[in-house]
């Protein structure tokens, strides 16, 4: 190794020690096993989405090797073969989206374990991997990058959102509530009077009554989204998840918020290895004047959180109908990032021509210049 490629490296790696410190912060090491990559997740994919038909499996049962799927597809013209790891929703495969993608635990450092991975993956024949909702600038994430170039790829961002929660590790209840704006609190927590004046207000969790919370939440989705949540696959694999988890110990939560004796909100809660993931809810609208039920029952489910000894309340990524709720209720925030590591050389001009018009567009907006082109 020249002097150069060792002062880069150098560089590289203590630059990235001081960058992993948020991350991990945010989603510590022991969570990674939590719930997407947990045996439970990987089972209920495997029995309900791995038998997609577009989707054609890379491995035997037997091998040790990392899991993958490919499938071709067409874009622009250009036929693309395209792998995955297990696990993941993609456009074949509709799944649940699984978020914090992390690599397969191991005694070797990350660097060494995200090029195996690497490594694993070119066996097979395929022109682009693409990897969700990695944390953001933590050690996975540089190591990432760092193995893709030394292996000649080329990687691009697909996507890139913000996952919030609430860490519960170093204040009380009361100090999480005073510490959010007064709209949000008034929603939270101190509209729970008013809605108590309404009648008897009561919180369950009806597990292991799964058909009950299903058809609950999915009636909630149909009148606010226009279709249920959960049915066919997704209905399959999120029974299948339930029990797995359940038998593996972890805390299923099927929440149900009543008013005297109805049903008018509903919170999917898994608390696995310290963490508490808000997986899905709904509740009715326009039910009280001045009252969000929804944000309501959230504050009850965090604070039962506190309660129970849970590090982190998770919302995870992705936005409100109305508004980014999520922002307001967190204390703690971090970006996920999707990649695409590109291996075909004619995908690779593309992508690179690709992402340099858009670096240049975002040049150009940020620098107050109008784009004439």
């Amino acid at each position: 190794m020249s002097l150069a490629n060792k002062h880069i490296k150098d560089v590289y790696r203590s630059f990235g020690q001081r960058m992993d410190s948020a991350p991990r912060q945010f989603f510590p090491p022991h969570h990674q096993l939590g719930l997407f990559r947990s045996p439970a997740w990987q089972q209920a994919w495997r029995q309900h989405w791995s038998d997609t038909k577009a989707l054609k499996p890379l491995r035997s049962i037997n091998d040790e090797q990392p899991e993958f799927y490919r499938y071709w597809h067409v874009k622009r013209g250009l036929p693309m073969r395209t792998v995955i790891p297990a696990g993941i929703s993609t456009a074949p495969a509709r799944s649940m989206r699984a978020e914090y993608f992390c690599f397969p635990p191991g005694p070797e450092k990350v660097e060494h374990r995200v090029h195996r991975y690497l490594e694993a993956a070119l066996r097979y024949r395929w022109d682009q991997l693409d990897l969700p909702d990695l944390l953001a600038d933590s050690t996975e994430h540089w190591s990432l990058l760092q193995a893709a170039r030394n292996l000649g790829l080329y990687v691009t961002e697909q996507k890139r959102e913000t996952a919030y929660a609430v860490d519960l590790r170093e204040q009380s209840f009361s100090d999480y509530v005073a510490s959010r704006g007064k709209n949000t609190r008034l929603k939270l927590y101190n509209r729970r009077t008013k809605v108590a004046q309404q009648g008897a207000l009561e919180i369950n969790n009806i597990w292991p009554d799964r058909a009950t919370f299903y058809d609950l939440l999915n009636k909630l989705h149909q009148a606010r989204w226009g279709k249920p949540v959960y049915a066919g696959r997704g209905l399959a694999f999120i029974d299948s998840l339930l029990t797995g988890l359940a038998d593996a110990g972890h805390k299923v939560d099927l929440s149900v918020m009543y008013l005297s004796g109805t049903p008018i909100s509903a919170a999917l809660d898994i608390t696995a290895h310290g963490r508490c993931y808000n997986v899905q809810s709904g509740f009715v609208e326009d039910l009280i004047k001045g009252v969000s039920l929804g944000t309501l029952h959230f504050g009850y489910q965090i604070e039962a959180a506190f309660e129970a000894g849970a590090e982190v309340y998770d919302f995870m990524a992705g936005a409100g109908k109305n508004s980014q709720y999520k922002a307001s209720l967190a204390n703690t925030q971090h970006d996920l990032v999707s990649l695409r590591l590109v291996r075909n050389p004619a995908l690779k001009v593309a992508y690179k021509w690709r992402d340099r018009s858009s670096q240049h567009r975002a040049e150009t907006l940020h620098s107050g210049v109008p784009d004439v082109r």
